[in-house]
């Protein structure tokens, strides 16, 4: 009987899982705000590059980056997500 149960226990667990929301990136958090950094690295003309990659790395971190490089789409007008688009 106790063999079942933990069985039971560890299904529903696995199933848990499998359903665990995946964060959207349109999703915003107490941090994501126009006036937070993301960066301790300022742009100075000289250092472009490393700050370049400090940029990408918060953004991506933050699931962010698809919008700087396209791969999240602009929904069409109309859609029930086109004001979490301007939102974000």
């Amino acid at each position: 009987m106790a063999e079942k149960e933990n069985e039971t226990k560890s299904s529903l667990t696995e199933e848990d899982q499998s359903q665990k929301k995946k964060p959207s990136p349109y999703d915003l958090h107490s941090n994501d705000n126009h006036g937070s950094v993301i960066t301790q690295v300022q742009l100075r003309g000289e250092n472009y590059d490393e700050w370049a990659r400090a940029m990408k790395t918060s953004l991506r971190a933050r699931r962010k980056w698809g919008f700087i490089d396209g791969t999240i789409k602009k929904p069409e007008e109309g859609s029930s997500i086109m004001e979490d688009w301007w939102t974000v």
